[in-house]
């Protein structure tokens, strides 16, 4: 499989989606539908839970000047890691109407895309940001019990490492919750190291 025809095959279909309404709408004059991005041999994947304006705007995934796409980079910046070493990607693919959080019905219509990122890009681990992201594959999770520790999807047979949304982290966290994000991090630099993900 050429891997690049594959991931543009993906694009295409996502940019012509429209197996639930939130593909049917421009939203602030912007298509919303924004399909992942980045490295497809990397052996970690970033994902949040859906598009948000700024990401509609440059049709890419947490990208700044938005609170998410800020606080992402900075944890890259952490990680020692750029855009072009990982890939970047959403739960669902189009962008929901004043950012309210993703239908269960619209995960499930956008989980035919998900599944061929993962199948395509092969990762190692998957980084999630949100709840829906991590709900997406893990069962019995809730995010102020479970982020910062790793588990294993069992219908996908990889690991997954949730952490807070960034952009709850960046405009709606309490300090408290801002340190235990930080701390995440932290871990999953250790564990991205032990694992040699990062050299």
């Amino acid at each position: 499989m050429d891997k690049n025809i594959e991931y543009e095959s993906i694009c295409k279909e996502i940019m012509g989606c429209s197996k639930c309404d939130l593909g049917c709408d421009m939203l602030d004059g912007f298509n919303p539908r924004v399909p992942g991005k980045g490295n497809l041999d990397s052996k970690i994947i970033f994902m949040a839970e859906g598009p948000g304006k700024t990401e509609t705007e440059k049709c890419c995934p947490l990208v700044p000047p938005g609170l998410s796409g800020k606080k992402y980079e900075e944890v890259l910046k952490y990680l020692g890691l750029t855009r072009d070493k990982v890939y970047t990607t959403n739960s669902i693919h189009c962008r929901p109407p004043s950012n309210r959080d993703p239908l269960p019905w619209e995960s499930l219509k956008c989980f035919d895309y998900v599944k061929r990122e993962l199948a395509l890009v092969n990762p190692e681990i998957i980084v999630t940001f949100g709840r829906f992201s991590a709900n997406t594959f893990l069962k019995d999770f809730k995010i102020t019990r479970d982020h910062g520790k790793i588990r294993q999807s069992e219908n996908f047979n990889i690991k997954i490492f949730p952490l807070f949304h960034p952009a709850y982290v960046a405009a709606y966290a309490p300090k408290i919750k801002r340190e235990e994000f930080k701390q995440d991090v932290v871990n999953l630099k250790q564990i991205l190291k032990e694992s040699n993900i990062l050299i």
